[in-house]
Parts: structure tokens; sequence; C-alpha cells
């Protein structure tokens, strides 16, 4: 299996680190185990590891440093984590479980551990104070910044009234212009789902390419089955759209 503790760059070959795999260990990791996301914060690399439906040991949140030491943090928690982002107002980021303020220091947030977290996004009428967090189930958190305490505000099942039987699998969300926006997979078509207070739903293919209108960004453009991530600048900031650039 392979070694999770600190490690240097000693056999590094075309840069290269076959000492930073990550492997889930045990007789229950028996088939994804990776790493789900990455971010930069507070002079080091934050990565978190993904295991196939929460199954599986041994993986966690890893920090790189600037001479590639390579180290398992002791607050890891294995999981399904795939979600991460900066929330300037407190001045942390938020992977996987985990708040990471900017000296590094982590704190988990226990309640969300046995989730599947596909993303964090802003809050919409309390950003300075919270966060949202969904699972690729399509339930949807908030949770205080300072206490780390989380409420659940919706199913998004129910709220979007899908089928009986439909297993959506959830993936990347954002918020802004008034608005949350939540992207899904469901059976292997992929479409947007917007919501206002969670009340009024528009359903849009993706190939419509309208989706970052919504949240009064620039048009994107983006293929039928490359949609899986969004994201926009602080306070509804125009992006650069494909024209633009």
């Amino acid at each position: 299996m392979g070694k999770v503790e600190a490690m240097s760059q000693t056999s590094a070959g075309g840069h290269v680190f076959p000492e930073m795999t990550v492997m889930a260990k045990g007789t229950g990791s028996t088939t994804e185990a990776g790493i789900g996301a990455l971010i930069p914060w507070a002079e080091k690399l934050w990565l978190v590891g993904y295991v196939a439906h929460i199954k599986g040991e041994g993986l966690g949140l890893y920090e790189i440093d600037s001479k590639m030491n390579f180290r398992r943090r002791p607050e890891s928690v294995t999981g399904t984590f795939a979600n991460r982002m900066v929330h300037w107002p407190s001045k942390q980021v938020f992977i996987g479980p985990h708040a990471i303020d900017e000296q590094g220091k982590v704190r988990t947030i226990t309640s969300l551990t046995g989730h599947r977290l596909t993303a964090t996004a802003p809050h919409l009428t309390d950003p300075d104070n919270k966060v949202y967090f969904l699972t690729m189930e399509g339930l949807l958190f908030e949770c205080d910044v300072k206490t780390l305490e989380t409420a659940q505000l919706a199913d998004l099942n129910k709220e979007l009234n899908l089928p009986g039987g439909a297993q959506p699998h959830y993936k990347g969300a954002w918020s802004g212009g008034g608005r949350a926006l939540v992207l899904l997979t469901e059976e292997q078509a992929l479409v947007a789902r917007s919501f206002r207070n969670l009340q009024r739903v528009t359903v849009l293919p993706s190939t419509e390419a309208g989706i970052a209108d919504i949240i009064g960004a620039a048009r994107l453009l983006v293929s039928e089955d490359a949609l899986t991530e969004l994201a926009a600048r602080a306070k509804g900031e125009r992006l650069e759209s494909e024209e633009d650039a």
C-alpha cells in the first residue's frame, strides 16, 4: 500500500513523484481510490481523497509544501469528496468536510463526513457567515463558517419533483444573482437546474449553454457531455465569454 506520511522528492524523475500515490487499504476498498479535489491555500497545496460510495479506508486530507513534502493530515477522514471553495470573508478554504484557515489550521465538519460531498458554494442570503454544501444524492446543507454547525435545507430530488426510481448524480454547484445553480447527471443526459428559494425551478439542457446567464455572467459555450463544474467571480462580476477571449 502507498505510504501517506511526510515524503520528500527522493525519487522524482521528470517531475513525477511516485511517493505521492494514494491508495486506499482494507478489504472494503474494492473500487475507486484517488484525489477528489485540490486547492492552493496557506502556502501549500491541499488535496482530499475520494473513494466510491464512502467505502474504504486509508485516504483523507493531504498537504504538499513548496519543497514537495507530502503529508497525510491527522484530521483525515476517508470518504467521497469532490468539493472545494475559498471563502474570502472568513479567510478559510473548504475542501471535503474540512475548513482550513489562513494559517493552515484544520477543523472538520463532523456532521458532513458521512455524506458524498460534491460542491461548496456561497450562501445566497448570508454569504459572509455561511456556505452551502451539496451532496451527490441531492441534499443541500448550509454551514456556519465560524461554528461549523450545519442544517439541511432541502432534498433537491423532492424539490425538483424527480420521478420515483430516478438516481441523479449531482455534480458542481454555484450561486449568484439571487439563485443557486445545481448541475446533475440523470439517465446519461446532463442537465442544469436552477432554483430561487427552492420554489421556482427552471430546467435547462446543457446544450443550450445559457447557464451562466442565470447568475449574471457571460454566456458559456459547453459541449453536451462535458458540463460537470461551474463557478463565477464574487458578487456577480462578469466573466469573460469565449467570444471575448
